[in-house]
């Protein structure tokens, strides 16, 4: 984990209480990866060598795990148009403890490639390694 660097979500300030639930409650919401709004998010290719219960057990994972999306950039022209509508919102900083959750860069090259029988002893980090890819837009 980055020591003390600051992260920043951006917001729309059109649901206020949305920004009042993480300014109030100190928290901020975390989503399914399906519930993401890029719809090839959790994508993955694989080389035929996983079985449909393996690939299963694979999607079972992954919809288990949750995703708060935050960037360090405060100078993103697209994440203010996207995500703070249209630079009418604001982009709020926060640290991340050590233990409070794992952080992880985005992979921006693609969606998981060639993912296989080899890959599967550990399929907690598999299906959170397949969650970090992403196609560059």
């Amino acid at each position: 984990m980055p020591d003390n660097k600051i992260f920043y979500k951006y917001r729309s300030l059109k649901d206020f209480r949305f920004f009042m639930d993480i300014i109030v409650n100190n928290r901020l919401y975390a989503a399914k990866y399906n519930e993401l709004n890029d719809i090839r998010e959790g994508h993955y290719t694989h080389d035929g060598s996983l079985t449909k219960i393996t690939i299963d057990n694979i999607r079972d994972i992954k919809e288990k795990i949750r995703i708060c999306s935050a960037t360090t950039n405060t100078k993103s022209q697209p994440m203010w148009a996207h995500y703070a509508d249209n630079h009418t919102g604001i982009a709020i900083g926060f640290r991340i403890k050590d233990n409070d959750a794992s952080c992880e860069k985005i992979k921006y090259n693609g969606i998981k490639k060639d993912v296989n029988k080899d890959d599967l002893p550990d399929m907690q980090f598999l299906a959170g390694n397949i969650l970090i890819y992403k196609e560059k837009d």
